[in-house]
């Protein structure tokens, strides 16, 4: 497995955390048809951006993994196109959340961290860390 380490300090109280992780190979045929794949999903930016990524079936699958792991941190059901992420060329990941959902569930900040899954036959792990919203005083 490789994946990257960082250190920070907390933004705020825990909020959740979800981990998600899925097979790369699932979501190469999604990216070959003209068609938006999945569009309840996805948004046509991330669509775009995968298409244009590297490896795009890895950048797709990432997003996917990233969706089911924020629905796993929340506890709750949402729109899974309020939730965005974006790969860029040096993998750095950029989790996109809609200020509405933020503001609803009372999050402040999110963490995520991709990681492939060599073991696990070309898979992608994603780990995604909410933060709560300060509380006004």
């Amino acid at each position: 497995m490789t994946s990257s380490t960082r250190s920070c300090e907390p933004r705020g109280p825990l909020a959740g955390c979800g981990v998600d992780c899925e097979e790369i190979a699932r979501f190469a045929p999604m990216l070959a048809a003209e068609a938006h794949p999945m569009p309840l999903v996805f948004t046509r930016a991330e669509v775009d951006h995968a298409r244009t990524a590297p490896f795009p079936a890895r950048a797709l699958c990432a997003s996917f993994c990233a969706k089911e792991a924020v629905f796993k941190a929340l506890n709750a059901p949402y729109d899974f196109t309020d939730c965005e992420l974006f790969l860029s060329p040096d993998d750095t990941a950029d989790l996109r959340l809609a200020p509405a959902l933020m503001a609803e569930r009372g999050v402040g900040a999110a963490e995520v961290e991709i990681c492939d899954v060599e073991e696990a036959d070309g898979a992608v792990m994603v780990v995604v860390v909410l933060f709560a919203s300060p509380v006004a005083r």
